[in-house]
């Protein structure tokens, strides 16, 4: 990160580099749907034609039975598809995954995956929370707008999913 002393002159183009932090507030609830739903709080404005690293931080609940997914929604354009090498973007999702039994931590989706595939992510009890870290190479087409991320159950539950207050993503444009 560019260090700056007392009194130095600061381009424009140089804030607009420094890296975005985006959080959730409230805790965003999912109950009994399989439907994607944004998570408020972890969205941001990208340009036309540019280039961004997304890192996110998700303290989440959700049970065995209802598990957790997460996708991106993203302007059109935005380079994708699941070739077996990424010219465009793709996404992993890193974290813990209790399991019925306690868990270790561990890939929670194993693949790298285009950012138009929703990954399928686990927790297993309704008692011990669950982390995500998401890590997002972006790549837009011609048109900018809103990139945002989703969750939603993975399978119809009576327990609620949660993603917690506190949940983070940190936003850094490389072109």
């Amino acid at each position: 990160m560019v260090q700056y002393a007392a009194g130095q002159i600061i381009r424009a183009n140089e804030i607009n580099s420094l890296p975005q932090m985006y959080r959730v507030t409230t805790p965003q609830i999912c109950n009994n749907s399989t439907a994607q739903r944004d998570i408020t709080g972890l969205a941001f404005q990208g340009d036309a034609n540019a280039s961004y690293l997304v890192e996110c931080f998700l303290a989440y609940h959700a049970t065995e039975a209802g598990d957790i997914k997460f996708a991106w929604i993203v302007p059109a354009g935005a380079a994708g598809g699941d070739s077996p090498i990424y010219t465009g973007s793709w996404w992993g999702v890193y974290g813990v995954e209790p399991g019925s039994s306690g868990g270790t931590p561990g890939l929670l989706d194993a693949a790298v995956k285009s950012i138009i595939t929703d990954f399928h992510a686990r927790s297993g009890d309704n008692v011990v929370p669950s982390l995500a870290i998401p890590i997002t190479y972006l790549q837009l087409g011609g048109t900018s707008g809103t990139c945002k991320l989703q969750f939603a159950q993975s399978n119809p539950a009576v327990h609620d999913t949660t993603i917690r207050a506190g949940s983070c993503m940190r936003v850094s444009r490389l072109s």
